[in-house]
């Protein structure tokens, strides 16, 4: 209509594009107050606060301004140029010209292959979260309590010995570290033949560390204060120690050297531990070694009754204020430490739900608007259809037929990228849960009943349209 009442090119060129940046200009604006509405949540969402002065720092919002203008330009650009060389006489015939549908095709296509590689990631990304939480890591970690008493030697065996005594206390140790921790001292072992060295994770504990965390040995016997000679050179070493040091029939076998620190004794191996996790997944399990010295134990740990922890807790913090009443109690529960060591990958799989979802809105915003598109085309052929005996549900699935096409198509391109992303992630942890075809099948799936449902309505709408209306001009 414009064109016929005179506008040139120019000025619908010029319109188009300031519509596009009035569009930006107003988004934005629209955006800072959600995110100024919802800053709190979203710091609680990710467990971490972000510093909001720097957005609204003048400059920040002057960067923004700039962004926000190039976006509506960038934008308006092609449908400015498009349009303002559009004939009269074709928008009057209802022409739409072939690129742009196959524009819309390509950017719904587009925006539901990002929509799936972010449903793959995320279901991957908590896939191994679950994987990390429930494996079997050699030792137990539930109902431990983990503190640090600023006391050595005989104080700390005290107080250790206090702590037993509260009801629900069931054991109680004293170590360098408790298991996933990925605290350890390092010390240099000689491999059996002694050509070679190798470092070793080296843990000093007392006789209950074992016990308590319920590690296994695979050969040999605990340290026993019946052995005089375990506090003296007494060693416990685990599989991959063993292994990697190349030592055959290691029980009983004294070492050439003394392995152990501030001892003169050439080291003796007592036992072996079965391999256990003594760091994340993210780490090849590693050469651990146990050895009985009070000056490097500073970790004290409880083994409680879980239906007592509160009185536990309570009855804890007043023997360390009867006895270390100069410092404030610090306590920490093991199960709780471990799960902290992939908080990073707990907090990007919140972020890519958050993301996912984002995406899934606006592709389906994408897909709603192009079923309204392709369905205000084809209300002729509908029209026909239908006075030819065509049934809703028949041509209900002719619409939908072509928006399935692009989903498969979509899937088609997502699977691979999803698969390389995921790969090249989990190459991060040792071990990790495997690559299973159902959450790719999964998420095509998802990606496809979201589709579906999205232009449901939709082609109803356009398949129950009266033929005497679409063809009454005809």
């Amino acid at each position: 209509m414009r064109k016929v009442f005179g506008s040139n090119r120019s000025l619908l060129v010029k319109q188009f594009l300031s519509e596009s940046v009035l569009t930006t200009l107003f988004s934005m604006l629209l955006g800072l107050l959600i995110f100024t509405l919802l800053y709190p949540q979203l710091n609680n969402f990710i467990g971490k606060k972000l510093a909001a002065s720097y957005l609204y720092h003048p400059i920040s919002l002057l960067l923004l301004l700039v962004l926000s203008i190039l976006v509506g330009i960038i934008a308006g650009i092609y449908p400015a140029i498009f349009f303002s060389r559009f004939q009269p006489i074709h928008a009057f015939k209802a022409f739409t010209g072939k690129s742009k549908t196959i524009f819309r095709k390509i950017m719904v296509i587009t925006q539901f292959t990002i929509a799936i590689c972010l449903i793959i990631v995320t279901i991957f990304v908590f896939k191994q979260l679950s994987f990390v939480r429930n494996v079997d890591l050699g030792f137990d970690k539930e109902d431990k309590l983990v503190m640090q008493p600023p006391l050595d030697g005989e104080k700390l065996k005290v107080f250790k010995n206090e702590l037993l005594q509260i009801p629900g206390v069931e054991m109680a140790t004293i170590c360098f570290a408790p298991p996933g921790s990925q605290s350890a001292l390092v010390l240099n072992a000689i491999t059996e033949d002694g050509e070679g060295g190798m470092m070793v994770n080296a843990l000093s504990c007392d006789y209950d560390y074992i016990p308590i965390f319920n590690l296994k040995l695979a050969e040999g016997r605990n340290f026993s204060e019946d052995n005089a000679s375990d506090a003296n050179g007494g060693i416990i070493m685990n599989e991959a120690a063993i292994k990697q040091l190349g030592i055959k029939d290691p029980v009983g076998k004294e070492l050439s050297y003394p392995l152990v620190p501030n001892s003169e004794n050439n080291s003796k191996i007592i036992g072996v531990l079965k391999d256990f996790h003594f760091k994340s997944l993210r780490e090849e399990i590693s050469p651990v070694v146990l050895f009985l010295d009070n000056q490097y134990n500073s970790t004290l740990v409880l083994k409680y009754k879980q239906e007592n922890l509160s009185e536990i807790l309570k009855a804890v913090s007043q023997k360390w204020d009867e006895m270390i009443p100069e410092t404030a109690i610090e306590y920490s529960f093991l199960d709780e430490d471990y799960d902290e060591l992939y908080n990073s990958e707990e907090k990007m799989g919140k972020l890519f739900i958050f993301f996912s979802v984002l995406i899934v809105f606006i592709a389906c915003l994408g897909i709603y608007g192009l079923a309204i598109f392709l369905g205000e085309q084809r209300t002729k052929e509908i029209g026909v259809r239908k006075v030819m005996g065509a049934s809703t549900t028949g041509i209900m699935q002719l619409l939908s037929k072509d928006f399935t096409k692009w989903v498969i198509v979509a899937n088609i391109i997502a699977i691979p990228i999803g698969y390389y992303i995921m790969n090249k992630w989990l190459q991060n942890f040792a071990y990790r849960t495997a690559l299973s075809l159902w959450v790719f099948a999964a998420a095509g799936v998802i990606a496809l009943i979201i589709a579906l449902l999205t232009i449901g309505v939709q082609t109803y709408k356009t398949a129950n349209l009266n033929p005497a209306k679409t063809l009454k001009y005809e």
